[in-house]
């Protein structure tokens, strides 16, 4: 990523993180307005690991920030975990959570996490000890940043991939574009209690592909606003096809069947390799609701060997992007979501999990 791109990101999570003890931090968790939403999301993140990376040897968590997974890790049954972030503050909480986590209530457990610190995540390859060796590859609530550039998150899948195992999985969580544009309609900004979203790219209808910037602000969470960020975290639109296209083209495909018991009620819908989140926060103000109903989780699976039904959906992505960047329309559904005609195709292009509760073959 651009060197002043990525100084931005970095400063913003160096910002977050907080001087406190152990103990207030968990008990200002406790009493923020985010409660349910943090809550709701890591239920959700909860549920896919659980569904994707459960007794898995080795996973690889991309922008892993503070480490606010490790638990989860540790009730997956996983035994080794490398996270990877660009904030040295950030990683250096994540490296003592994982001590005081693991000394407190897993000191027999055999995950070992080790956590890097490196701003060439979208712009070299990673320098993996072993390439090809992870089950999973999970990135939760960051992949939005790589959409700064094509190029950015073209090495951002070429790592993901080269870091993968035939058949191993990519899972990810971040805000939809097509959902951000319709909260912002034609204004260029939108200020609710807890949300606020601030358009940055110039023509509401006409979005690019990629650098189609906005600003974002949920209270009471990482991407709040604060000294030096007054207007919260600067983010790129994610579009489904566009994203999929790109996946393809290192040999990620969608997965659309991920369904189980462990996922149900989190999700708007029962199919389809992207889902929407379905929060319900009585007692929270509306815009708290509407702040987690942006989001989406994305399910990819690698396929050295694609078969004819992953070529025709690289090809209809390929076409579809290259439509968005002739038409620049964001809203139609042959960019931003999957058209009647590609429907077909789509479907079923992942192979589907088993029915038990085990991470999918």
């Amino acid at each position: 990523m651009a060197d002043a791109h990525v100084d931005h990101v970095r400063e913003h999570y160096n910002k977050h993180t907080k001087t406190q003890t152990r103990e207030e931090a968990l008990k200002a968790r406790e009493e923020g307005v985010a409660v349910p939403l943090k809550r709701f999301h890591n239920s959700i993140k909860r549920a896919l690991i659980n569904r994707f990376a459960s007794n898995a040897n080795r996973v690889i968590d991309l922008a892993c920030g503070r480490g606010g997974d490790i638990r989860k890790w540790f009730d997956a049954n996983i035994r080794y975990v490398k996270g990877i972030d660009l904030s040295p503050a950030e990683i250096g909480e994540a490296k003592l959570r994982y001590r005081q986590i693991k000394d407190e209530r897993y000191q027999d457990h055999p995950l070992t996490c080790e956590f890097e610190c490196t701003d060439q995540l979208g712009t070299s390859e990673l320098d993996l000890a072993k390439d090809g060796e992870f089950d999973a590859v999970t990135c939760m609530f960051a992949i939005h940043y790589f959409f700064y550039s094509e190029q950015t998150l073209k090495m951002f899948f070429r790592n993901a991939s080269k870091a993968l195992k035939n058949r191993g999985f990519f899972v990810a969580t971040c805000p939809d574009g097509k959902r951000v544009m319709a909260e912002l309609g034609l204004q260029a900004e939108v200020r609710k209690p807890l949300l606020h979203l601030q358009r940055k790219w110039e023509d509401p209808k006409k979005p690019q592909p990629f650098g189609s910037a906005y600003t974002m602000h949920v209270q009471d969470t990482v991407v709040e606003a604060h000294e030096g960020f007054s207007e919260g975290s600067l983010e790129y639109l994610v579009f489904r096809n566009v994203l999929a296209g790109v996946a393809a083209q290192f040999d990620l495909f969608p997965m659309n069947d991920f369904w189980g018991k462990d996922l149900r009620g989190y999700f708007e819908e029962d199919s389809g390799f992207v889902r929407h989140f379905k929060p319900s926060f009585p007692g929270s103000d509306k815009s708290l609701e509407e702040a987690s109903r942006l989001n989406q989780a994305i399910v990819l699976q690698k396929r050295e060997k694609p078969n004819a039904r992953h070529f025709r959906l690289m090809e209809a992505y390929t076409q579809a992007i290259e439509e968005f960047k002739l038409t620049h329309d964001g809203g139609g559904d042959a960019v931003a979501g999957v058209g009647p005609s590609r429907k077909r195709e789509d479907e079923g292009a992942g192979e589907g999990p088993s029915k038990k509760r085990q991470r999918p073959k």
